[in-house]
This record gives C-alpha cells, sequence and structure tokens, in this order.
C-alpha cells in the first residue's frame, strides 16, 4: 500500500484526482440517466452524496490553492466544477457558466492555452444548448485562435467544427459585425484620448485595452493591430519594459503571416525600440534596419494616422539613436540628416514633435555645441 502524501503539494493532487472518481459514480447513477425531474431524481438517488462530495472535494481543493499558491491545478478545478455543477441542476445553468468563465480566466491568467481551449469548449456547448450561439461563437474564436487539430488533443477538432458551425448562423454573423464596429469605435476613442489625456493616462490604455478585447480572434485585423500599439505606446510612456515587450510581442505574431508588410515594419519598430530602452545597442539597430528596410514612402504614408509618428522618420530618428553608441557615428548622423530632409516635407503633429525633440535628444547624446546667445554686453544692457 503505497503511503500517503503529507505534503502541501500531494494534498492538492489528491483531492484534484479525487473529484473524477467522485464524479465518475455520479454519471453512471440514475439521476444523470433518468427523464424524471431532476429534483425527484435527487431526492431518491444513492449517488447524490457522491455529487455533493465531488463538489466539496473541488471547493476544498481551491481553497487550499489559495493558502499554499499551488494553481497548477485551478482551471481544470474550476471546469470540472462546473460540468458536476451542469449536471446536477441543468435546469439553472448559471453556477455552472461562472464556473467555465472562472476556468478560462484562471487559463488565460497563466497562459495556459490547452486548459482555455476546453473550459471555452464547455461553455460554448452551455451556451449552444441555450440558445446563446453569439456568445458560443464569441468565447470560442480566442480559446482557438493558433491552435492546430492534432489526434493528440481531439477537444480541438471539437471545438473547430462547433465554431465552423456557428459562423455560419445568422446571429453569429451579426454578433462578429458588432464586435467589429465596437473595436473601432474603441480605438478611435484611444487614439483621441492620446491627445486629450496622453499616451500613459490610465483611460487611454483603458481604451486600447476594450478595444484588444473585442478584437480577439481577429488576428491582422487594422483594429486589432491598432489596438496592440496603442497599449505598447502607454507602456512606453510610462517606462513599463515588460508591458512593452508583451504588447510588441503580440503585434509581430499578428503580422508573422505578412513579413514584408508595412504593419511588420512597425512590428520591428517596437521590437527596436523596446531593445534601446534596454540598452540592447545591436539588437536594436538590427530590428530598426529591418523597419527601415520595410518602409516604404508613398505607400506608409497613411500608418501616421494608425501607429503613432511616421514609420520612416521613427525608424530612422531610433536607428540613429542605437547606432551612434556602437561606433557607427557617421551612419548615425546620415540618418539624423535623412530624418530631416523627410520630415522637411510632412505636416504631420506628431510625427514633426518627435522629429524635433529626438534630433535634440541626439544632438544632447554626442554632446554637441550647442549654439545659445551669449551673454549681453555692458553697452547693451546700458541702451
Amino acid at each position: 500500500m503505497p503511503s500517503p502524501n503529507f505534503s502541501k503539494a500531494g494534498r492538492n493532487r489528491e483531492l484534484a484526482a479525487r473529484a473524477p472518481v467522485f464524479w465518475e459514480c455520479a454519471t453512471q447513477s440514475r439521476f444523470f440517466r433518468s427523464k424524471e425531474s431532476p429534483s425527484l431524481v435527487l431526492s431518491s438517488s444513492p449517488c447524490t452524496g457522491q455529487i455533493t462530495a465531488a463538489i466539496a472535494t473541488l471547493n476544498q481543493a481551491l481553497a487550499e490553492s489559495d493558502q499554499n499558491g499551488q494553481r497548477g491545478y485551478d482551471a481544470e478545478l474550476h471546469r470540472t466544477r462546473g460540468e458536476i455543477l451542469l449536471k446536477y441542476n441543468p435546469a439553472d445553468p448559471a453556477l455552472a457558466e461562472a464556473a467555465f468563465r472562472a476556468a478560462i480566466a484562471v487559463a488565460r491568467s497563466q497562459k495556459a492555452r490547452s486548459f482555455e481551449l476546453r473550459a471555452a469548449l464547455s461553455l460554448a456547448k452551455l451556451y449552444r444548448a441555450t440558445g446563446r450561439d453569439v456568445d458560443a461563437h464569441a468565447v470560442l474564436e480566442p480559446a482557438l485562435e493558433g491552435l492546430a487539430p492534432t489526434p493528440e488533443f481531439p477537444e480541438i477538432a471539437e471545438a473547430k467544427a462547433l465554431f465552423d458551425a456557428l459562423a455560419q448562423t445568422d446571429e453569429a454573423k451579426a454578433g462578429a459585425a458588432r464586435r467589429q464596429r465596437l473595436t473601432q469605435l474603441q480605438v478611435a476613442y484611444g487614439n483621441a484620448l492620446l491627445a486629450a489625456r496622453g499616451f500613459g493616462a490610465p483611460e487611454t490604455t483603458e481604451a486600447f485595452a476594450r478595444a484588444r478585447e473585442s478584437a480577439s480572434g481577429e488576428r491582422v485585423a487594422p483594429a486589432r493591430l491598432a489596438a496592440d500599439w496603442g497599449l505598447w505606446v502607454g507602456s512606453y510612456a510610462r517606462g513599463e519594459l515588460r508591458s512593452m515587450r508583451a504588447h510588441a510581442a503580440a503585434f509581430l505574431h499578428d503580422v508573422e503571416a505578412t513579413p514584408d508588410s508595412p504593419e511588420a515594419g512597425v512590428a520591428y519598430r517596437l521590437h527596436g525600440i523596446n531593445c534601446w530602452f534596454a540598452g540592447q545597442y545591436r539588437e536594436a539597430r538590427d530590428h530598426l534596419e529591418r523597419a527601415l528596410a520595410l518602409f516604404q514612402p508613398g505607400r506608409d504614408d497613411d500608418l501616421a494616422f494608425q501607429f503613432g509618428p511616421d514609420p520612416g522618420v521613427t525608424a530612422m530618428i531610433y536607428l540613429a539613436i542605437a547606432s551612434w553608441p556602437l561606433g557607427e557615428v557617421d551612419r548615425a548622423v546620415s540618418l539624423v540628416e535623412r530624418m530631416k530632409t523627410r520630415i522637411a516635407g510632412l505636416s504631420h503633429a506628431t510625427t514633426l514633435a518627435l522629429g524635433a525633440s529626438h534630433a535634440a535628444f541626439f544632438a544632447l547624446m554626442r554632446a554637441a555645441t550647442v549654439r545659445v546667445p551669449g551673454p549681453a554686453s555692458p553697452s547693451s544692457l546700458a541702451s
């Protein structure tokens, strides 16, 4: 007989494993096979205690994870709890829905895509069964993003089949159109707040965060990329490097399929600025060189109205600022001159401000002579 595991981690694993045993017994009971009223069957079912025990065990496991910090099973515990609650009282799925939503939230916070997909599939089935096709479609879209069907994880294929079926319904089509309009409105609101409240203002970040949330699942959608940029620039203004890297990575991930696109140039620009911010000059130079190589005057001019300042001006000045510390002095100076030439023909206010301020920063970094008026002579003061 194996010796008991008295460690906290072992206790959590034991509790997590015990609930499915009760669950298996419960699913074989007359309650789940009967067509009678659930309340009548439960009152007479000898296995009702097993259902109650399973829920109690899951509640205990979740409570202990709060105490000891072992959260590796939390998403699955919430999902299993939702499945049991749904079978226990299918006429009132509110508690099951809350459990599935908790499972999805935990999985997303842990970047646990497989657990998220399982919980999203359970919730989508609940929504489909209760006539909420729009909600079912919406919950599956972000969960399926980037996951390819595999025999090792059949839930992906099952979720994809359900998603495709839902996508053909009029309700889901109308819901997707509403989400797209909402995303565009949130991005427009965020852009307005950039000017009115500033890049790093909490309300600006909140607007772009809402836009990003409503655009989940819409890879390469312009509004989603604009939301990623808005979140990145807010993190940059606040000096939050970890968030800067996360948002730049999300942007680059969304344009991987179009590596030579104007948007890909924006993605490399963000990564280059992140590296410069962290003092990684060589990596910054490489990313910014790629961003500048992708830039095409004329074609990319309108990007200034989607992703901040003119992409050419931004790539040139930051590449200059990253190159000079590497000893590439002549290259850096020539980039600043190229930037000045381009900016002379532009009227975009944000671009003009960035060009002037960063050119001044470059001059200060070089310790270049700054011409200022000399002190007034006594005779001029007398006059």
